[in-house]
């Protein structure tokens, strides 16, 4: 109404003007007078019309371009939280385990309230309601060109937005079939502090991406991505296999089925336990880090619980438990534990060709890899990191099999003195890491949470002897 009353009014005052309406929200599925609500898309209608329009096109062609595009695009949004609006309190309609698909640039309720997903979820959900929206003027179809908005609605960080926009890309071309043509990512159409994202689609033709790809000066448009680059395909499955003539490992003869389950059950104890221990880490970390240390060990054991990961072949195993804690946990805590991991691997995988690996043997892989740490982070004992549990468990294990000592006791004496080890790092000054830059006073507050993790890890492998 406002539009139309402006338009009459410039009419007035002798200015040729016309209205397009823009209304491509694929979460409104009306008959009324309203109409749906424009969103993101309408910036794709501006950018087209302002190219027609400085090519020194007429009025008529200018609104007929407008209004192609307006009947070519889709639209649907998704947020974590709600705008604040000028002078009101901060909304709590979500909860902070809930999201909220198709609301409005305004705050208004949406069209799905639900729990939280992973990114790649949400981002189909999304595309599948634009994909399946049809109207009389709109219908997305296999073999399609489109143009892709990925729009920040206030306060998403720039990384999701090109985690959308990655799986986006290969959703639309390897699952729908649909052709990327032209990306833009930014904030386009913001909602005040709104933690969301919206993605448009457009229908495109020569013309249109043309219109889209002429120069501008309108400071926030964004670059589209039109570069040449292979079309999308469905990802496989990754899966652990080791190359061929490895060396060490593939010759290697299997331990018998006893240590290889002995393996199997330490491993997933200690996975189990830094699982249980995130709570704990978190809040440390969150004193002397960046409070991601529970979360990245708890990715890490939920990954060694569900891998397969042969331990009849031990150094085989230690490879694999490297991978996939370099992948899942990331990170410097990731990057560590796979040196550590991989060191130790090779470091059995070089003993002379056994059907069981002597304790002295496992000492060896374990100081091999401490080892490789300690050359590649530049850090030791004493700098209040995990390998103040290490080394002191090391140590430990060392002595106990040299007198004698049974694996039990070996692994006890081990884990008493990474955990000894782990709860002295809060009377250290973090001379490694993040926590070196931590006020002094925090650290006093609490262990270091990559050394407790250790021990917590170690103290439950000694449960299982």
């Amino acid at each position: 109404i406002n539009a139309e009353y402006m338009g009459e009014q410039a009419r007035t005052e002798g200015f040729k003007v016309n209205m397009v309406i823009v209304g491509e929200d694929c979460a409104v599925k009306t008959s009324g007078i309203a109409g749906r609500r424009g969103l993101a898309g309408t910036l794709l209608v501006h950018k087209v019309a302002g190219a027609v329009a400085a090519a020194g096109k007429p009025l008529e062609e200018v609104v007929a371009k407008a209004e192609q595009v307006a009947a070519s695009i889709g639209t649907m949004g998704v947020a974590l939280t709600v705008c604040t609006l000028p002078g009101q309190q901060p909304s709590d309609r979500l909860g902070a385990n809930e999201m909220e698909l198709g609301l409005g640039i305004h705050g208004e309720p949406g069209m799905l309230k639900k729990e939280l997903a992973p990114a790649d979820e949400i981002v189909e959900a999304l595309i599948n309601t634009i994909v399946g929206f049809e109207s009389q003027t709109l219908k997305f179809e296999a073999n399609d060109e489109v143009a892709l908005v990925v729009n920040n609605l206030g306060s998403a960080p720039v990384m999701e937005l090109y985690i959308a926009a990655r799986h986006a890309v290969n959703y639309l071309e390897a699952t729908q079939k649909i052709s990327v043509k032209r990306i833009y990512v930014g904030a386009l159409m913001t909602s005040f502090e709104m933690l969301g994202l919206s993605l448009t689609l457009l229908k495109l033709t020569p013309e249109l991406a043309a219109h889209l790809d002429s120069p501008t000066l309108a400071p926030a448009w964004p670059v589209g991505q039109n570069v040449p680059r292979q079309p999308a395909c469905a990802i496989p499955t990754a899966s652990f296999k080791e190359p061929e003539g490895a060396v060490g490992t593939a010759a290697m003869p299997p331990v018998g089925p006893e240590e290889a389950t002995c393996m199997d059950k330490a491993v997933k104890a200690a996975a189990a336990a830094v699982i249980a221990a995130e709570p704990k880490l978190t809040e440390w970390d969150a004193l002397v880090g960046d409070a991601d240390c529970g979360e990245t060990f708890k990715r890490g054991g939920e990954a060694l619980i569900e891998a397969a990961l042969g331990t009849v072949q031990p150094a085989l195993a230690l490879k694999r438990i490297a991978d996939i804690l370099r992948e899942k946990m990331g990170g410097t805590s990731g990057v560590m534990l796979d040196i550590c991991f991989r060191a130790a691997a090779g470091s059995l995988a070089a003993m002379p060709p056994a059907n069981s690996i002597p304790a002295t043997e496992w000492v060896k892989a374990a100081k091999v890899g401490i080892a490789g740490i300690m050359r590649y982070g530049g850090a030791s004992v004493g700098m209040r990191t995990m390998l103040d549990a290490m080394v002191p468990a090391a140590d430990a294990a060392e002595a106990a099999v040299a007198a004698g000592k049974s694996g039990k006791d070996v692994w006890a004496a081990a884990a008493q003195a990474a955990m000894t080890g782990a709860e002295g790092t809060k009377d250290l000054r973090a001379m490694a890491g993040r926590s070196e830059w931590v006020p002094t006073e925090n650290q006093a507050k609490c262990p270091d949470p990559g050394a407790m993790a250790i021990a917590e890890a170690l103290k439950a492998v000694a449960s299982t002897m």
